[in-house]
């Protein structure tokens, strides 16, 4: 009797051990991608934790019938946007009608190199903007033409030409004025050359209205930018950069 029972009992430990053996050779967990750097040969479930040389593209890729000519439209386009918009900082006023048609590619005739050798493109880089993103980025089309519009800039150029090196800007003419003969901006400004200079039937506010109004809309270092120091163009641009990569 008690043969039997020493004998049923290792014969359930034997095939616990058995089973509990078989189990663990079937898990055996690791990368099986022979393309990966940290290929497990012994592994027999893959387990997510593949790592590949970024010089070389997993096995399971294929790149037979890849085209990025979507993408690359998209990229000139962008960078012809980018084009238009930046004319403000030299003084341009944008037109939002015209911004809108590039963004949306509706009427609009692209005239870089690159779509006169390759041919108007059928792309358009609104319909790969998130739709959320969409109204904003036209809101700052929308912003950016108006303070284009807005916008002023002394004509410094003329003020030495008629004043010479002593006062070569607008600001350094109102200075000159102010220490020479006590006038006050508003003074400055409305002084029309006489009566030594003749300013054409023209005031000094006229040729100075960036200086002679604080408050205007002006170029700051040749970059346009609204009241909370944002540049609407980047915030335009970078925010369209995405929909070409879509």
């Amino acid at each position: 009797m008690k043969i039997f029972k020493l004998t049923s009992i290792l014969i359930a430990f034997t095939a616990i051990t058995f089973i509990t053996s078989c189990d663990k050779d079937e898990d055996v967990m690791g990368c099986t991608d022979s393309s990966a750097t940290n290929f497990n040969a012994s592994a027999t479930e893959d387990d997510g934790s593949c790592t590949y040389d970024a010089s070389t593209a997993p096995t399971t890729y294929n790149f037979s019938n890849a085209s990025y000519g979507g993408q690359t439209d998209r990229i000139y386009m962008l960078k012809e946007l980018e084009t238009y918009l930046k004319t403000v900082n030299s003084g341009g006023i944008v037109d939002a009608s015209i911004a809108k048609s590039m963004y949306a590619n509706d009427g609009y005739t692209w005239t870089s190199e690159y779509f006169t050798l390759n041919g108007q493109p059928t792309k358009q880089l609104k319909n790969k903007t998130a739709t959320d993103d969409q109204a904003n980025i036209e809101s700052l089309i929308d912003q950016l033409a108006a303070l284009s519009a807005e916008a002023v800039s002394d004509n410094d150029a003329y003020i030495e030409s008629v004043l010479g090196t002593s006062a070569p800007t607008c600001a350094a003419a109102i200075d000159y004025l102010a220490n020479q003969y006590g006038y006050s901006l508003e003074e400055s400004c409305s002084w029309d050359g006489a009566p030594m200079l003749d300013f054409g039937g023209m005031t000094m506010g006229d040729y100075c209205p960036a200086s002679c109004n604080p408050d205007a809309i002006t170029l700051t270092g040749n970059y346009m930018f609204d009241e909370n120091g944002f540049e609407p163009v980047q915030l335009i641009v970078k925010g369209i950069m995405g929909s070409c990569f879509y």
